[in-house]
């Protein structure tokens, strides 16, 4: 039994959600919220609250399942939020758990690879400031560090779909997007993605955490565990986030996050 048997938790599962892509996470985590509500833990049916994040919930312990960058997990205190896991993708190239960028360019530099390239003379998209898929890794794929780049213009879009949106209409010359999010786009906005160009792909490094802000060793995260497992053994589940490139997910020990030290936001 929670602490509290009167919380309602939530869930803050706002990654890779796009039109088609909805339905396949709602039945995801409502597979896991019934998992839940049958061991009395009670949790809100949507899969994300406007005005929360996944470490504003889990500061409040109403956050049953969340999804944070990376980067802001290698910043956090070890037991807040409590970390679960990394979707293991299915690309051969990678390490279960990690993940990596895609390089894109718009037509303007198509044949042209990242060594050939001078940040001087690009504009560059970048999602968010604190995104490590969406700007460090962009550095790191042009210099090798996660220095930020002397680009002759940067351009804020505010999400993956627009930095792909952006450099598909030649309104920047270059920019990175997960591979995950870079497969759902591959499989849903064929348009856009054949307008622009890929370029090279970055190191792999630790994928962006599952978590959790029920408490470290509890009968309730130890639940939530078997919930995840069940569901990406579940047939439809399982068929459906596999279409999407997700197998299941691996727990990482937090040193792989170390990873990330020298990003600086």
């Amino acid at each position: 039994m929670p602490a509290n048997p009167e919380t309602v938790f939530s869930a803050q599962l706002n990654w890779y959600l796009f039109d088609p892509t909805q339905a396949i996470f709602t039945r995801f985590w409502q597979f896991i919220r019934q998992h839940m509500a049958d061991r009395n833990y009670h949790a809100d049916q949507r899969l994300f609250s406007e005005g929360q994040t996944a470490l504003s919930l889990a500061a409040q312990r109403r956050l049953m399942l969340g999804q944070i960058c990376s980067l802001t997990y290698s910043r956090c205190r070890p037991e807040m939020p409590v970390y679960i896991g990394s979707y293991i993708l299915d690309d051969a190239a990678l390490t279960a758990g990690y993940y990596r960028s895609v390089i894109i360019t718009s037509n303007r530099l198509k044949g042209q690879k990242l060594g050939t390239l001078d940040p001087a003379d690009l504009s560059a998209a970048i999602s968010e400031p604190d995104s490590f898929s969406g700007r460090f890794a962009l550095y790191q794929g042009l210099t090798g560090c996660f220095s930020p780049c002397n680009f002759a213009k940067t351009i804020p879009t505010g999400a993956h779909l627009n930095t792909l949106k952006t450099i598909a209409t030649s309104g920047a010359d270059i920019g990175a997007i997960d591979c995950l999010t870079w497969r759902i786009f591959k499989a849903f906005f064929p348009e856009a993605v054949a307008q622009v160009n890929v370029a090279g792909y970055t190191p792999q490094m630790p994928g962006p955490p599952l978590v959790s802000g029920l408490a470290a060793g509890s009968i309730g995260l130890a639940d939530l565990k078997d919930g995840l497992d069940a569901a990406f053994k579940d047939s439809l589940v399982s068929e459906q986030m596999g279409m999407l490139g997700i197998l299941g997910y691996a727990s990482l020990e937090r040193i792989h996050y170390t990873a990330f030290e020298g990003c600086e936001v």
